[in-house]
């Protein structure tokens, strides 16, 4: 019966890795579309500070846009690395999780002949 149980048990893990290689690559999938954003550098020219053009008036405000426009596209670039990230962290704790569970069923069956 405790023989049973481990096998019911074993087969279970084998279908959990299966699962979590599943969710890996579908964070892959979702990541591959978008990872693809481009943060355009720009050529400012003569800065003042942090890297700013040296500009005022309306033409600030202007720079400003588009530095912020800037930001949430790394940021958004930055989020799908990570997703991607995780997505191959899934993939390779299921694989030695599977691998593991695989080797166990084996070890049992040849033990139980």
């Amino acid at each position: 019966m405790e023989h049973k149980n481990k096998f019911n048990m074993t087969i279970i893990s084998i279908i959990i890795s299966s699962i979590i290689i599943l969710v890996g690559i579908v964070f892959i999938y979702l990541s591959i579309d978008q990872s693809e954003i481009k943060v355009r550098n720009r050529d400012v020219g003569w800065t003042v500070g942090l890297g700013y053009p040296a500009t005022y008036g309306a033409d600030f405000y202007t720079e400003m846009s588009l530095n912020t426009k800037y930001i949430a596209s790394a940021t958004k670039a930055t989020y799908y690395l990570v997703e991607r990230s995780f997505g191959i962290l899934f993939i390779i704790i299921g694989v030695f999780s599977l691998l593991h569970n695989i080797k166990q069923l084996k070890t049992k069956n040849i033990k139980e002949k």
